[in-house]
């Protein structure tokens, strides 16, 4: 039975998803390059004691920790002052010389919008409402503008709510972000799966085809994209090879 391409999270262990398809181990808040002139570092290790209280299996508690954390990181806002998360250095000047509007800027650590997106994860493995996941994921690619990983959830969750259109152009904003120069590309496969999955909600069969294409390019042999070419073929009443005009 076909099943959608899941909601991943920043966690220590390989935490299960809503869903057997799309598990991902995610580097801890002590990978992430750490640095201490970013702005909320201090909090990677209350972060990270989160991530290992839910490995053990206790969510709520969790939950109640990752909320300490995001309370702490929207108390850095200012009125006048631009945050703006980034893994390293070089990430934090490339966002400085794009803004170029004299506004003031701090860096942010990455563990700030690293907990909106655990958080949103989180909301939606609860069933909570998909708002309370949308606007945690909003709240981290406000503050983490060239991480492509909340557009790739934001992607899942609205195509999962009936929102494909806006789910295909969450998705398509990973891809961008991804191929911008000494972008993370980690996520740049489940992108392209998840422009598949949204195709296929659409019966965008080739547009669909194309996507898992792509995916398999960057990921040969994965079962996720190659299951979901054969359901396309099996979907689709004129499949592309039928399209192809005959040579003579």
């Amino acid at each position: 039975m076909r099943t959608p391409v899941v909601f991943t999270a920043l966690l220590v262990f390989a935490f299960g998803t809503a869903h057997a398809q799309e598990k991902r181990v995610v580097t801890t808040a002590t990978a992430m390059k750490p640095s201490e002139l970013a702005l909320g570092a201090e909090h990677r290790g209350d972060y990270n004691d989160a991530m290992r209280t839910l490995s053990a299996g206790d969510p709520d508690k969790a939950v109640a920790m990752l909320g300490r954390i995001a309370a702490a990181c929207e108390a850095y806002a200012r009125p006048g002052l631009r945050l703006v998360a980034a893994f390293d250095a070089a990430e934090y000047d490339r966002y400085v010389a794009q803004l170029g509007d004299g506004t003031p800027i701090e860096w942010l650590d990455m563990v700030c919008p690293s907990t909106f997106k655990t958080v949103a994860f989180l909301a939606w493995e609860r069933k909570e409402s998909p708002d309370v996941a949308l606007q945690r994921l909003q709240q981290a690619t406000a503050l983490a503008p060239f991480w492509p990983d909340p557009h790739v959830e934001r992607g899942f969750v609205l195509t999962q709510i009936g929102r494909a259109e806006e789910g295909l152009a969450a998705y398509r904003e990973a891809i961008r972000l991804s191929e911008l120069p000494g972008a993370d590309t980690s996520s740049l496969a489940i992108a392209w799966r998840g422009v598949g999955y949204s195709n296929i909600e659409l019966k965008r069969w080739n547009d669909a085809r194309a996507a898992y294409a792509k995916a398999l390019e960057i990921e040969p042999d994965n079962h996720i994209a190659l299951n979901e070419l054969a359901y396309i073929d099996q979907q689709d009443p004129q499949p592309a090879a039928a399209k192809a005009p005959a040579e003579h």
